[in-house]
């Protein structure tokens, strides 16, 4: 029901699509289409990393009802833990930092005063000239380098279709119905 970003921890809620029977008889019940899920995902995101982590931690019934889930973990359609759907590396970002950088080294190398042909030493104000670009250089190169090193952003569309991995047991509520008539 609703997108997953990695730039932010949250929760996010999803709808169950299809009913889920007992796997024994196929007969019960278990939870009916349109249940929702409730759970959270993190934004501790490695460079290089794909996929997000899902923890459902509540389902609600169509009735109101709702059962305490703990944290199960949500799998794409092939059961591989987490789900991947767009990733942004912030490449332009990146690489446009990292040129911005450079041009920022070589406009300090600039500001530095040149030793004249005749030997003089350089002036109070190159020398001043120097110290404030050298400064200027360093500060704005410790913001630019901060750019450079982000981690990529996970994104999740709505409409996404994953599972959940059952990892524990638990009680279902003792109102739940047949398929068939039979006892």
């Amino acid at each position: 029901m609703t997108g997953i970003n990695s730039d932010l921890t949250g929760q996010t809620q999803a709808l169950v699509r299809q009913s889920v029977y007992d796997t024994m008889t196929g007969r019960y019940l278990l939870i009916p289409q349109g249940s929702r899920l409730i759970g959270e995902y993190d934004s501790r995101i490695a460079w290089g990393q794909k996929r997000v982590l899902l923890a459902w931690k509540r389902l609600i019934f169509p009735d109101g009802r709702s059962l305490d889930l703990g944290t199960m973990p949500g799998t794409d359609l092939a059961a591989v833990a987490g789900v991947r759907d767009k990733v942004n590396n912030h490449f332009i970002r990146t690489f446009g930092s990292a040129l911005l950088l450079s041009a920022i080294t070589a406009g300090v190398q600039l500001s530095q005063p040149q030793e004249s042909a005749d030997g003089r030493a350089p002036s109070a104000t190159q020398i001043a000239s120097a110290a404030l670009g050298q400064e200027i250089g360093r500060v704005t190169a410790e913001i630019t380098r901060r750019n450079i090193d982000i981690q990529p952003t996970l994104e999740i569309r709505p409409g996404y279709l994953f599972n959940v991995e059952v990892t524990s047991d638990f009680i279902l509520p003792s109102t739940l119905s047949r398929t068939s008539s039979e006892d």
